[in-house]
């Protein structure tokens, strides 16, 4: 069996940032944009949304990736690729449209 990954990425309302302890809110976000990908695009059996820590110059960022192991019988591994496609190509910033992190994590 294959696995396939591929990068959905983050709706980027929660930037990285040297002088602000912004990771509590990011990972508030991702965990919601997550919640909000599976809503609107149950994975397939095999199939689902992961949350990845990345490196970056002024601290760490989250986003978010598609898994799907492939088993070779063509129809279902072309609807998995059916699947991550069409969340591939959504909008994020909308989908999160109107999310603010809660008052326990909330930055200024």
């Amino acid at each position: 069996m294959d696995r396939e990954e591929i990068n959905i990425g983050s709706s980027g309302i929660i930037q990285v940032s040297r002088d602000k302890d912004y990771f509590p809110a990011m990972k508030e976000e991702t965990r919601e944009l997550k919640r909000r990908l599976n809503e609107k695009f149950p994975p397939p059996d095999g199939c689902r949304f992961r949350i990845n820590n990345n490196s970056h110059d002024f601290g760490t960022y989250e986003d978010i990736d598609a898994v799907m192991t492939m088993n070779g019988n063509e129809k279902e591994d072309q609807e998995k690729w059916d699947w991550v496609l069409k969340a591939e190509a959504e909008d994020l910033e909308a989908l999160m449209k109107g999310w603010q992190p809660s008052e326990k994590v909330r930055f200024e």
